[in-house]
């Protein structure tokens, strides 16, 4: 295994106001976790929760519309649960993919980036349309060399990353085998 082993990845993106048909298994988050859990990494992923609360599925989501045709904004506030357990998951990760659909009006997405960002995780977006596409603030927060033209680019940086060859200190991949007696255990091992 490489040094993506043992990372907790959150997978950021869209999902309320995506067509059904998008989220299938064609889905970018469906097509990307398998080749990162081959890396030993522990993806999170907010339509498939690690809990049993504040599931997002397309039953909820048609719930809630038909909430709001017909003005009744106390069932749509009903499932916060959801927003409360999917930035609980930012919390916990080492790092963030977001995907930036901006025909889909990504608010969540936009509230875990920064969340993210403000816990001084690493951040990698992919852009619909690529980085042209790519509002500014996230260019100011992220750093163009965080922002991926596709999944592909995006991969393999991810290659880079998980072989020890890209030379960026915002990765801090802590060795939990490291020995408990050793004073190295202590220092966070970057890439370099």
């Amino acid at each position: 295994m490489g040094r993506l082993n043992g990372v907790r990845l959150y997978m950021s993106g869209a999902i309320d106001r995506v067509p059904d048909e998008e989220m299938g298994e064609t889905h970018w988050r469906n097509v990307l976790t398998p080749w990162l859990e081959e890396r030993g990494v522990s993806v999170l992923d907010p339509c498939h929760k690690p809990i049993d609360i504040g599931l997002e599925d397309e039953p909820r989501r048609k719930l809630r519309r038909e909430a709001k045709a017909r003005g009744d904004w106390a069932a749509v506030e009903a499932d916060r649960i959801i927003r409360k357990v999917d930035l609980r998951m930012v919390d916990i990760s080492d790092a963030v993919i977001a995907y930036l659909d901006m025909d889909h009006k990504p608010c969540g997405t936009f509230e875990e980036i920064f969340l993210a960002i403000s816990q001084r995780k690493i951040v990698m977006i992919v852009t619909k349309g690529g980085k042209a596409a790519t509002p500014d603030w996230i260019f100011w927060a992220c750093g163009s060399n965080l922002i991926f033209e596709n999944f592909y680019e995006l991969k393999e940086y991810l290659h880079q990353v998980d072989q020890n060859i890209v030379v960026d200190d915002r990765w801090m991949i802590f060795n939990k085998n490291k020995d408990k007696d050793s004073n190295q255990n202590m220092e966070p091992t970057q890439c370099a």
